[in-house]
């Protein structure tokens, strides 16, 4: 089983609201993506699982992407804008589907959820992506530092 986790790309720093919900995606962030767009292009997934928060910036990011993933189900959650790990953790464990599973979110929630199924401190950048294995056959069996990371890229900041 394998978890893909994705970092949003570079955002502006306000929105026209005045709302962190409503921050969009800067020009930097646009080039991040069409950069990791190619990276996971060639990966040539099968069917994906997403789970994506509904965020203007995290949907921008997941549209700038999508055609990486020619079979998928999306599901987006304003609930998981700024969400905590635990928060990722029990979305995991009740997908009922085997399929590879992307989550395109924030942080601190992600860097938060990658430290602790790895068991290493890390702190994901933006538009980083990281893709961790598990040897186990449902979601709700991955606990702590039972992830082990297999594939890793960030585009350089453009």
């Amino acid at each position: 089983m394998k978890l893909h986790l994705i970092r949003h790309a570079k955002t502006n720093q306000n929105s026209a609201s005045g709302n962190d919900f409503d921050r969009e995606l800067m020009p930097r962030g646009k080039r991040q993506c069409a950069t990791l767009y190619k990276y996971l292009d060639k990966k040539e997934f099968s069917f994906v699982q997403i789970y994506c928060s509904a965020s203007a910036r995290t949907m921008q990011t997941f549209a700038a992407i999508e055609y990486a993933f020619p079979s998928k189900e999306i599901t987006y959650n304003p609930a998981w804008h700024l969400c905590s790990r635990d928060t990722w953790l029990n979305a995991i464990w009740k997908t009922e589907r085997k399929e590879d599973l992307f989550i395109i979110g924030h942080n601190f929630g992600l860097s938060d959820l990658l430290s602790y199924l790895t068991g290493a401190d890390r702190v994901m950048a933006t538009s980083e992506y990281v893709c961790l294995s598990f040897p186990f056959d449902t979601w709700e069996e991955i606990s702590a530092n039972t992830g082990t990371i297999v594939d890793q890229y960030r585009p350089a900041d453009l």
